[in-house]
């Protein structure tokens, strides 16, 4: 595995939606999220999902600052 976080300044900004902020992070079109399952004391976090082959691409957790949708961590399989 692969993780990065991502630190912001107080004045970034973001996409609107939560969906549009972590789709992203997706290496072209063909994707979509899955909410991946709740767990205790974790932030909530989104698969991206190649459509076609139903592959996960990333967990990705992402929060909302006061200009929009940021991305605060990415985790890949190596």
């Amino acid at each position: 595995h692969s993780g990065t976080a991502i630190d912001y300044g107080d004045d970034a900004t973001g996409p609107p939606t939560r969906k549009e902020a972590i789709l992203a992070e997706a290496p072209g079109d063909g994707y979509r999220l899955v909410r991946v399952p709740p767990e205790p004391h974790r932030q909530p976090a989104w698969w991206i999902v190649d459509v076609e082959t139903n592959e996960i691409y990333a967990q990705v957790t992402a929060w909302k600052g006061d200009h929009g949708w940021l991305v605060d961590g990415v985790e890949t399989c190596a």
